[in-house]
C-alpha cells in the first residue's frame, strides 16, 4: 500500500495523508489511529490541499496515482523550497520521464534522479523518481480539480508524419508539516 504508512511508522514525525476516495481515506484514518501514528488523513484532492496548504511540506511520496507530469504538478505548490517529490513508479517510460522534467521546469521543480530498485520477495522492480521544489512556478497553480491528468502541461507527443518534433529522500523538517503521502484517485 500506502507510502505514508511505512514513513509514519519510520520517521515518528506527524505528516498528512491526502485521499480522494472516501472509503480509502476511512480506512486509512483507521489503521492510523490503531497504530498511534501522529498523522492527519485529509479526504480532499491535491488541488485543494494547495489552496489551504501551500508551501507546506518537506517531502511527498505518491504511489499508484498518476503519470508523472501530473504528479509534478499537483505537488509543487505543497512543496516548501527545497522540498522533495518521490513518486514510486513501475516502469515510466522515457517519454513519460521527459514529460516530467518539461512540467517540472514549469512548475518551479527539477528532475534529481530515477533509481530503479528490485522489491525483495517479489520478482518485481520499480523506479523512485524524485523531484526537488527549487524556484516559483511560472504557470499558476493550483489549475482547476482535474486538470493536471486530463491535461497535462507537458502533453503527449503525436506520433505520424505531422508529429511535432520533441525537443524533448526528504528535504529539510519543518516544525508540524514533515511529510505528506498521497493517494490521489488513479486516473488511466
Amino acid at each position: 500500500g500506502d507510502p505514508g504508512i511505512a514513513l509514519g511508522l519510520a520517521a515518528g514525525r506527524h505528516g498528512d495523508r491526502l485521499g480522494s476516495v472516501r472509503r480509502k481515506a476511512e480506512f486509512l484514518g483507521r489503521v492510523v489511529r490503531e497504530l498511534g501514528l501522529d498523522a492527519t488523513v485529509r479526504l480532499c484532492r491535491a488541488e485543494e490541499a494547495a489552496l489551504e496548504h501551500r508551501n507546506a511540506y518537506a517531502a511527498i511520496a505518491a504511489r499508484a496515482v498518476s503519470e508523472l507530469p501530473a504528479l509534478v504538478e499537483l505537488a509543487s505548490p505543497l512543496l516548501v523550497k527545497g522540498g522533495r517529490l518521490v513518486c514510486w513508479k513501475g516502469d515510466p517510460s522515457r517519454e513519460e520521464l521527459e514529460r516530467g522534467k518539461r512540467v517540472a521546469a514549469k512548475t518551479g521543480m527539477r528532475h534529481v534522479e530515477a533509481v530503479s530498485v528490485n522489491i525483495p520477495g517479489v520478482d518485481a522492480r520499480r523506479t523512485l523518481v524524485v523531484y526537488e521544489r527549487t524556484a516559483a512556478a511560472s504557470v499558476r497553480l493550483p489549475r482547476r480539480a482535474g486538470l493536471a491528468p486530463s491535461t497535462p502541461l507537458a502533453k503527449v507527443p503525436r506520433s505520424g508524419p505531422f508529429a511535432p518534433s520533441s525537443g524533448l529522500a526528504c528535504g529539510a523538517p519543518l516544525p508540524q508539516q514533515a511529510w505528506l503521502s498521497v493517494h490521489w484517485r488513479s486516473y488511466g
